[in-house]
């Protein structure tokens, strides 16, 4: 059973519980003189609730107590439910945009996510590229560190790695052979500034462009519209808020060049 399959089965039991809930509501609530008498509407038990109480070994291990617990809460309360195909066709579709290691560690089927040779994800990974305008490209021999987050479109060049905790936006373009430390955050999005009554404005994306050998140390923020030069060196802890000529070392809130490097 894949992951998709396994979803639509939690999908289920959520929206059946929730459907519950509001029957529980609609009951309890007094009831108003001269109004027929309220009743419960009778539904069919859904084909996937049924598939989930004669679940036994879910091959998913993210999701096997999540589908366990659902499984007893179906069981004890005897939930019936019926849910529309689109609904499940529309979560089917973000499922597969947006998917976790923590339920499957196979990238290869993935749509709008292509993978050069070599490459290495590692576990707890999150992409996001729900259509083909949001595709995500990891080069050959390129790696991601645990716990990163990509959402697309993005490229990744040959030979570079992002280390874990990276946050990457929309709109990021990283070249060959860059280095980039831990919990690094590249922000693509931003907000005009507003009135005095909501202050974060209009939303807008600029992108982001990380040149070739570049190096960018740890905990560094980068922010939309930058372009970093290659060969150049972004120190730990660093604000980017304006481009980097090629081959320098820029650090400080907001970062400023300190040192020039050989080409």
């Amino acid at each position: 059973m894949d992951i998709i399959q396994l979803a639509d089965l939690g999908l289920a039991i959520h929206t059946a519980t929730f459907d519950a809930e509001q029957r529980s509501v609609m009951l309890s609530r007094p009831q108003e003189p001269g109004l027929p008498k309220r009743r419960a509407r009778s539904r069919e038990r859904h084909p996937l609730v049924l598939r989930l109480l004669t679940l036994s070994k879910p091959t998913s291990r993210g999701l096997e107590q999540e589908l366990l617990a659902l499984r007893r809460q179906v069981e004890a309360n005897d939930l019936k439910m019926e849910i529309l195909a689109a609904d499940l066709a529309r979560v089917r579709r973000e499922l597969r945009g947006f998917v976790s290691p923590a339920a499957t560690n196979d990238y290869t089927t993935l749509p709008n996510l292509d993978l050069g040779k070599d490459v290495r994800i590692h576990a707890g990974v999150r992409f996001m590229a729900p259509t083909p305008k949001h595709r995500i490209t990891l080069s050959n021999n390129s790696q991601v560190f645990r716990d990163s987050e990509i959402i697309g479109p993005f490229f990744l060049g040959k030979r570079s790695f992002i280390n874990r905790g990276g946050f990457v936006q929309a709109n990021v373009t990283i070249g060959v052979s860059v280095a980039i430390g831990p919990f690094v955050r590249l922000i693509t999005d931003n907000h005009e500034v507003g009135a005095q009554a909501r202050r974060a404005g209009q939303v807008h994306t600029l992108p982001i462009v990380i040149g070739d050998g570049v190096w960018i140390g740890a905990s560094v923020t980068i922010i939309g519209g930058v372009t970093v030069g290659r060969g150049s060196i972004i120190g730990a802890g660093a604000l980017v808020t304006k481009d980097v000529p090629e081959n320098v070392v820029v650090a400080g809130v907001p970062a400023r060049v300190i040192r020039e490097l050989e080409p």
